[in-house]
């Protein structure tokens, strides 16, 4: 039997791109109401509207659904990003070339140098993870939101 090591249940939370789209979807819903009552509207600007306000509720309810589920025992990582995901992937460790614990600041998620490392990214947590090299040659980034936690837990670690 496998020993736990780590276990993580994230959802999308950054609260500044949810207001962001809310207020988009809500300046549309304003422009859509002035065109349908306005004597002059114009019907292509309110199919404009009508897109722009499905687009934002499409992808707000998309958000809102993201989740990572992160479990680490002594013999496998296992993850799975719903809805990306029908069900957990798995690395198993004895396929581990290398595995670092990268932690970022809170500023690195605006500044961009999180966005391309040539790799698997899977992580509603930034650049704060598990960065995995595989004996394939496969990188993966795997997001935590609990570097810290991890860090503790995985210095007990000893993989055969």
């Amino acid at each position: 039997m496998a020993n736990k090591i780590y276990r993580e249940k994230q959802k999308y939370s950054d609260r500044i791109n949810l207001v962001v789209l809310q207020l988009v979807g809500i300046v549309c819903l304003i422009g859509l109401i002035q065109e349908s009552v306005s004597v002059s509207g114009s019907m292509s600007k309110m199919i404009t509207f009508s897109c722009l306000i499905l687009l934002v509720a499409c992808t707000l309810l998309l958000l809102r659904r993201l989740k990572l589920k992160v479990d680490i025992n002594d013999k496998r990582i296992k993850y799975k990003l719903t809805p990306l995901h029908s069900k957990s992937q798995k690395i198993k460790w004895n396929e581990v070339q290398s595995c670092e614990i990268v932690k970022t600041s809170a500023a690195a998620h605006w500044h961009g140098a999180n966005l391309n490392h040539g790799e698997l990214k899977y992580s509603l947590a930034g650049r704060n993870g598990l960065s995995i090299l595989t004996k394939e040659g496969i990188r993966y980034f795997i997001g935590i939101q609990d570097i810290d936690s991890l860090r503790d837990k995985m210095r007990d670690l000893t993989v055969s």
